[in-house]
């Protein structure tokens, strides 16, 4: 999903730059002079959202790399998997999606 992005506080301005900058899958409305952002700013960046296919594109991608993610074998799933093992008493390993390394960093493949 594309995103609008209109931080307000904190952390937001970092995802804002993440998605806009890094993931290029959004773009970020701009308050005018008074700091107000208005009807027709946000109408313009949801026109110019809808219809960069870029941006759908990158946003279908990311979306696709998330599920891959956390499907059976995903290094999410499996990173989750270590996790819940680890919090069980089990053997606590990481994915770091160049192989499996333990708690001390070492690689074990």
């Amino acid at each position: 999903v594309p995103f609008l992005c209109w931080p307000y506080f904190g952390d937001q301005f970092g995802n804002r730059d993440y998605v806009c900058l890094t993931w290029r899958t959004g773009l970020s409305v701009a308050p005018d002079g008074d700091g107000v952002v208005t009807g027709e700013e946000i109408r313009g960046k949801l026109e110019a959202l809808l219809s960069d296919e870029g941006i759908r594109e990158r946003a279908l991608r990311l979306r696709e790399a998330a599920r891959s993610a956390v499907a059976a074998g995903g290094d999410s799933y499996e990173n989750f998997q270590s996790f819940a093992r680890g919090m069980s008493g089990g053997l606590s390993t990481v994915s770091n999606g160049k192989g499996i390394a333990d708690v001390r960093g070492e690689n074990t493949r």
